[in-house]
């Protein structure tokens, strides 16, 4: 029961701080279904406190610390998560609760259950978990407690200043961004279905071409068609997205699926023009060459501060003739005044922001690839200037590369190797306890075969002395019998 409930809390609070961003826009849905105006900086530091909090929780529940306290902390946030999953799962605000990230996407009502039975174990640990055995003693827990929220800090600020440790996401390192042939083939369909007069109802529903937008207010969100009247900003509405129209089985429409590779299916992006007229996506990412993306998901919250460094890595792309293109989410209002202001000298091109946020985190973030194929990835500030300003710099995107996978494993294994030492000094009172016993029935056992060996040995000399006394005593009397 301890190990089920420490490992829950433990790949919460993991998979939570490895992708802080994910985490954030999470909660900012809810902030946004409640209607609450809560500023990120706040946000964001609750992501943190959050994910701290669980995987705490989880790895003293499992290491047995603080057996008495844990066990009410956890029922402690409990006693706020049930109630609401309970009515996400009722009225169903959000797709997912989040509680797994992106790694385990699991359905509200789902949710609600997990949090049922993780509750009921809780209630049995704050009765029982006072007997279970405790790997780290009380004494150093303290270091444990520090250095267990060093670690998912660590995880965390790597995740949220650089890009997730680990990505869960439709869009990996080594992934194809875009492959013509899906939209080819989708215009193909279009254009025989087209020329068709009988086609049916159902494919002219599914017309990948249609749109809904989306507008909020007083925090919910409303959809509209081209055939409605969209809503007047003056009235309190304000325009959140554009998205394609879906099918009955609310997935992305595509006209022969049987043609569209599978890990392409999930791993779509539309790249429209500034203005949001025109789909250009065929156009926009090269099949060859090397190509830099700026990314920008909320281009009206993006500091005037970072436009230098944005016009200094364009100049350096163009200098070594690398392709840079902006893909933001914004109306054509912002992407003006954006463009008058920080004298972009790049095109920009518009993408729902939801697919942005996929493809990379951060705000604004680089995505570097090569003939298609994304080889890294990084959020703005986490480049130094000096790189592709110093002169002479490199003039190859790779030199900015951080390999992740060796990056989390070094984090992981420093706090493995850490939480073993304590484990091990632990032990040594125990080994104290038990050593001068054994020491002195080891002590015993030598002294026992060392008396054992001297009777041996007496036994052997007594043995021997009568011997040559009776040997001695034969020579005396067979002398005395050759005089006779």
């Amino acid at each position: 029961m301890r190990a089920l409930v420490g490992v829950t809390f433990i790949i919460s609070g993991f998979v939570k701080a490895i992708d802080p961003w994910g985490t954030f826009y999470k909660i900012q849905d809810y902030i946004g279904v409640f209607g609450w105006n809560i500023t990120s900086n706040i946000v964001i530091t609750g992501v943190f406190a959050l994910c701290t909090y669980e995987f705490c929780v989880g790895i003293f529940t499992l290491l047995g610390c603080y057996r008495k306290s844990v066990p009410f902390g956890a029922l402690l946030l409990m006693l706020f998560m049930l109630p609401l999953t309970l009515w996400i799962a009722l009225t169903d605000p959000v797709a997912d609760c989040g509680c797994f990230g992106d790694a385990f996407i699991i359905s509200n009502w789902a949710t609600f259950w997990k949090n049922i039975l993780l509750t009921l174990a809780i209630i049995w640990l704050i009765k029982f978990n006072k007997s279970c055995i405790c790997l780290i003693r009380p004494y150093i827990q303290w270091l444990a407690l520090i250095s267990s929220v060093l670690f998912i800090v660590v995880i965390g600020l790597v995740g949220y200043i650089y890009q997730p440790l680990i990505d869960f996401r439709p869009f990996p390192i080594g992934s194809i961004i875009h492959n013509p042939t899906n939209s080819t083939i989708e215009k193909e369909d279009k254009e025989k279905e087209g020329s068709d007069s009988d086609f049916d109802s159902d494919a002219e529903e599914n017309d990948p071409d249609e749109m809904i937008f989306i507008y909020s207010k007083d925090g919910g969100e409303h959809q509209f068609t081209l055939d409605d009247e969209l809503p007047d900003e003056a009235d309190g509405w304000k325009f959140v997205r554009r998205e394609n129209v879906v099918n009955k089985d609310n997935t992305p429409f595509l006209s022969d699926k049987s043609n569209v590779d599978k890990s392409l299916e999930d791993s779509t992006i539309q790249v429209w023009s500034e203005d949001g007229d025109e789909e250009l996506t065929d156009n926009v990412f090269l099949q060859q060459g090397r190509q830099i993306l700026l990314l920008m998901p909320d281009l009206k919250t993006v500091s005037m501060a970072e436009t230098w460094k944005i016009n200094s890595l364009y100049q350096w792309a163009t200098d070594n003739d690398i392709n840079l293109i902006g893909i933001v989410s914004g109306n054509i209002e912002q992407i003006e005044n954006w463009k008058d202001i920080s004298l972009a000298e790049y095109p920009l091109y518009t993408a729902d922001d939801t697919q942005i946020k996929m493809l990379a985190r951060g705000n604004p973030a680089i995505v570097f690839l090569r003939d298609g194929k994304i080889m890294w990835k990084s959020s703005l500030r986490a480049l130094f200037t000096d790189d592709f300003q110093a002169n002479p710099t490199s003039n190859d995107p790779s030199h900015f590369f951080i390999d992740n996978e060796k990056l989390l494993w070094r984090i992981i294994y420093t706090y493995l190797l850490i939480i073993g030492v304590m484990m091990f000094l632990s032990l040594l009172p125990i080994i104290a306890r038990f050593l001068p016993a054994a020491l002195e029935n080891s002590i015993k056992k030598r002294n026992e075969k060392i008396n054992y060996a001297e009777r041996r040995m007496e036994e052997r000399i007594e043995h021997g002395k009568n011997s040559i006394l009776k040997e001695h005593r034969n020579k005396i009397q067979s002398n005395q019998k050759g005089m006779k």
